[in-house]
């Protein structure tokens, strides 16, 4: 069920910490907040705009008591501050800040302005929310993106050089962040994900994955671009949930940043479709392209090592596995 903003929809148990999760009703909110409503007793408030995402969503969350989700358009205008009201009345102990905009867009002036609207705007009004209202904690959902093209293994002191506004509005938002952290000691986490697979329904975007297995499960022929030789790591939905439970768990990183990735070495688009074809007992059908799409990376690989000496991460389903249950989701569902 989604509420309306209002005094009497608090969450019931004020002695519990209190989580507020932005992006509730995408496919890492969900399976997150999941987690937590399994695994811990804090209490969970969920903000989505339902635009990305239908409200029906919200039904592959758990029922429970300690959950509440609230619809709102999210900051597009300075004057409008959607939010305020549930500052005013409920204790946030933390924020998880995983809703952006996300997905290829034609790059124009309009898209340009949907992403710093929906992503950097948006962080720095929570942030600034943060230092009004005294919550001590802001966990920052960032992505691989933000590393562009480079074909090395990545820490998280490497550089920065995204190649599409999603990255660039990311690496901003991390500067921001650093600013809070720094000045106003707010104590801040940035997780930086690499390719999300989850066993779940999707509305809108699809990652590579998810979308590969639909095609071929569907029989559908398949495009593939840098004659398929781009490369990417995979990471299972169980491994980020684990990630988020721990950075809000973690009092001792604060103003760090960890990559959350597999251990495996990145694969091929060729190499994910020919293994989903096998899989599957299909043949492949798919067309190769030499000619690059706009903001197509040749190689994401980051490295884990931080995230499992700091924040004790460790990988739950491998990249592989993790691959395995979406095929054996599609093909059930």
């Amino acid at each position: 069920m989604i509420f309306n903003l209002d005094r009497n929809n608090e969450v019931m148990n004020n002695n519990m910490k209190t989580i507020l999760v932005t992006g509730c009703l995408g496919t890492i909110g969900i399976k997150t907040i999941n987690y937590l409503l399994e695994n811990t007793d804090y209490n969970i408030i969920g903000i989505d705009n339902c635009i990305s995402n239908p409200k029906e969503r919200v039904f592959e969350i758990i029922n429970h008591d300690r959950f509440k989700c609230y619809s709102s358009v999210l900051f597009t205008d300075p004057l409008d501050n959607k939010l305020k009201p549930l500052f005013e009345f409920m204790n946030v102990d933390c924020i998880l800040h995983l809703a952006s905009l996300i997905g290829s867009m034609a790059n124009s002036v309009e898209s340009n302005s949907k992403y710093f609207d929906n992503n950097e705007k948006l962080t720095l009004d929570l942030l600034n929310y943060c230092v009004e209202y005294k919550i001590p904690k802001f966990i920052f959902a960032s992505s691989s993106s933000v590393y562009g093209n480079q074909s090395c293994k990545l820490t998280e002191d490497s550089d920065l050089q995204p190649l599409a506004m999603y990255g660039i509005t990311k690496v901003n938002s991390e500067k921001y962040i650093n600013y809070y952290h720094e000045f106003f000691g707010l104590n801040t986490v940035i997780l930086r994900y690499t390719n999300v697979v989850a066993d779940i329904k999707y509305y809108g975007y699809k990652g590579f994955i998810p979308l590969m297995v639909d095609k071929i499960v569907n029989d559908e022929p398949i495009k593939l671009f840098n004659n398929g030789q781009s490369k990417r790591q995979y990471i299972f939905i169980d491994n980020i949930a684990k990630a988020n439970y721990l950075a809000i768990e973690n009092d001792n990183v604060s103003g760090e940043t960890f990559n959350i990735t597999v251990d495996e070495e990145p694969i091929s688009l060729i190499t994910a479709c020919n293994y989903i074809y096998s899989k599957l007992n299909k043949n492949p059908n798919y067309t190769l392209y030499s000619d690059k799409q706009f903001g197509d990376i040749d190689c994401n690989w980051m490295s884990n090592s931080k995230a499992k000496e700091k924040l004790g991460f460790e990988v739950i389903t491998d990249m592989y596995s993790g691959i395995d249950k979406y095929i054996d989701y599609a093909t059930k569902k």
